[in-house]
């Protein structure tokens, strides 16, 4: 059962229901709302009006929920772009950070429970949260940002593979690379938006 099946649903639980399980419909209907009175494509030009604010200059997108549309288009370093602006957000963090939700009963449908599928939130220390997601184009992907010492990183996938680790095996793997390295090195900056 999707997020907004059977009845209307808050803001809130649209935005778990995306972020959690990757609830395809509470992407369409977070456009629509965030299309103020344009729509579902309103809400897909906001989201590449934010892009193009925040500099992701790699990231054209087509549909709410990430699925592969007509034109659409992203980068790894563009996804670290849009983490860094989100991750700054405390109500983002505390939906990511979210182990399970009770979606509240709706017009003759029961309440049902929803799971973050993150399952770094319990494995990886400092982890504050990440979005699996799979598309035939883009294969397994994940973004996720784990803090330790004061020091706040992303990681960004795209096309990882199922073996030998899995996209979520490779995350822990580039997380530790990083939180490995000394403060002061750099592997390259992200432009401010």
């Amino acid at each position: 059962m999707g997020v907004v099946e059977g009845g209307r649903y808050s803001i809130e639980n649209l935005w778990l229901g995306l972020l959690l399980t990757s609830g395809n419909d509470a992407a369409n209907v977070l456009a629509r709302v965030g299309g103020a009175g344009t729509g579902r494509q309103g809400g897909v030009d906001a989201m590449n009006d934010e892009a193009r604010r925040l500099r992701a200059n790699q990231t054209h997108a087509a549909t709410p929920s990430g699925l592969d549309g007509p034109g659409q288009y992203t980068s790894a370093y563009d996804l670290a772009l849009i983490a860094r602006a989100t991750f700054a957000r405390e109500d983002f963090r505390q939906y990511m950070q979210t182990r399970e939700a009770t979606v509240p009963a709706q017009r003759g449908e029961r309440a049902f429970e929803i799971t973050n599928d993150n399952t770094l939130l319990d494995r990886y220390p400092g982890m504050l949260g990440g979005k699996t997601g799979f598309t035939r184009l883009a294969r397994q992907t994940y973004v996720g940002v784990a803090e330790r010492d004061g020091r706040r990183l992303a990681v960004t996938l795209l096309g990882a593979e199922t073996e030998p680790r899995g996209s979520l095996g490779e995350a822990i793997a580039l997380l530790n690379w990083g939180f490995a390295i000394t403060a002061d090195a750099s592997v390259g900056r992200l432009v401010t938006p």
